[in-house]
């Protein structure tokens, strides 16, 4: 089902999220939206911030679209999918989420489409809607190329450890990174092998 039907939906999807994101302490890095979806690349600074700004952003998006449209149900299914990154897969992910535009043959440069960080990251404008902080301008030396490198080659293995972390909800790093992340939470979180789980008591 799609999200949104036109400009003026985008627009007024960006006004919330820019609210709630700011509201609720959520730190917008890198972001994307499409017709059927949304991708967010977010620093959360409170325990809360995911849940409450994606939460309170999407509650007044939706009773918008069903006020205007006199339409009542869900537009976002189900609770979003994260996952903690470390700097290598950061990037990755972000490179992914802006040019998916590119991907789904909408437009041939990512910074051509209007919907996305992608245009204040190469610089072409000075001032975006939702990322305030050009602290991942510090990580790429060419933001364009960056880009255009990622659209020549496509999906690599860091972009699809992002994507499988974040259905999982795993972290996506190096062995490193995730022993920190186990050390922070107190969670193992180690790769498990597929299959049924031994008895007590089995040798």
């Amino acid at each position: 089902m799609d999200i949104f039907a036109d400009d003026h939906d985008r627009s007024q999807y960006v006004h919330f999220m820019r609210e709630e994101s700011r509201r609720h302490e959520m730190e917008i890095l890198a972001w994307c939206l499409m017709t059927n979806h949304v991708h967010f690349i977010v620093v959360p600074h409170s325990e809360t911030s995911l849940a409450r700004g994606f939460g309170e952003a999407h509650k007044r998006y939706t009773r918008m679209k069903n006020f205007r449209e006199a339409t009542r149900g869900y537009l976002f299914q189900g609770r979003f999918s994260s996952s903690v990154l470390d700097e290598p897969h950061l990037l990755a992910a972000t490179r992914y989420v802006e040019n998916n535009p590119v991907a789904a043959g909408m437009v041939r440069c990512a910074w051509h489409y209007q919907w996305s960080s992608a245009a204040f990251h190469v610089g072409d404008v000075e001032e975006d809607p939702l990322v305030k902080d050009k602290s991942l301008w510090d990580l790429v030396g060419d933001w364009r190329s960056f880009l255009e490198e990622g659209a020549r080659r496509g999906t690599g293995d860091a972009e699809n450890l992002v994507m499988k972390a974040t259905r999982t909800g795993r972290p996506a790093g190096d062995s490193d990174f995730i022993k920190k992340i186990e050390r922070l939470t107190d969670r193992d979180l180690s790769r498990k092998k597929p299959g049924p789980k031994g008895k007590r008591g089995d040798n």
